[in-house]
Order: structure tokens, then sequence, then C-alpha cells
């Protein structure tokens, strides 16, 4: 049974709402597979990951560096999955392997209604008695919906 949470992105950065969810989930002590759809997305989150919290370090590296089978965060474009994650972040890209993760994130902004359209078939064909789905969508107070 996997737990899958969509969140749609609003008002704030992706890229640091997808922060702030792997530093929860380093401090869980999860091992993140982070799977994005471009290389330039996947760099850019990479560097944001060693400057977004001021009192705290996240662990992790990319499809760049050495050893991603000892890395807690693993950030790629590609479909493998080194670091024998169980948890899976898609930011902005749908196509993947679920099955093998107790926890997915799907993070991603905008209203290109063609990826919309992706998410909505993923989120349907994903929800299943096995699976528990969650779709959240923020508001213009910054909450959740």
């Amino acid at each position: 049974m996997s737990n899958i949470s969509f969140y749609h992105i609003t008002l704030e950065n992706q890229e640091k709402f997808a922060c702030q969810l792997l530093e929860k989930c380093y401090n869980s002590d999860y091992k993140v597979l982070v799977r994005l759809g471009n290389e330039e997305l996947q760099e850019s989150l990479n560097k944001s990951l060693w400057t977004f919290a001021q009192k705290s370090f996240i662990p992790h590296g990319s499809s760049n560096d050495p050893d991603p089978e000892k890395q807690p965060i693993y950030i790629t474009t590609g479909k493998d999955n080194p670091n024998a994650a169980n948890v899976l972040m898609l930011v902005d890209v749908m196509d993947g392997i679920y099955d093998e993760f107790e926890r997915i994130f799907v993070v991603f902004s905008g209203n290109d209604g063609a990826f919309l359209r992706q998410v909505e078939e993923a989120r349907h064909k994903l929800n299943t008695p096995s699976n528990k789905v969650q779709y959240y969508k923020q508001n213009a107070k910054g909450g959740w919906d």
C-alpha cells in the first residue's frame, strides 16, 4: 500500500515547498528519491537544498555526484532508485514506477492544462483500495484545501 499526496502549488515557489518537505522526510529518517522533469530543475533543487535552511543541513546528492547509494536524498531525472529509497517525490513530472515506494509526493505548480490532465489521470489510476490518495491545492492564504 502506498500513501500518495498531490500538492498543487499556486502561490509560492515549488522548490521552496519541495525543500521544506524534504527536510521533514530527512528528519523522519526516510530515504527519498526525487525525480524531476529536466536537468535544469535538478540542478536548481540541488542548489536550493544547500541554502534554504539557515539552521540545518539536509544531506543529499544528485546524479552528478558519486556514491548515490549512500545518499539519504537522491535527486535525478532518471527512473533508477540507487539509494533504495522508500519515498518518491515527483516535481513537475508524472512518469515513473510507483509500486516500490511506501510514500509518494507529487509536487507541481502552474495551470498547464496538459500537465493537469496527466495529474488527474495519475490520481484516478492510483486511487485504488490498496493506496491512500490525497490531493491538496494551495489556497489564496497559503494554506491547503
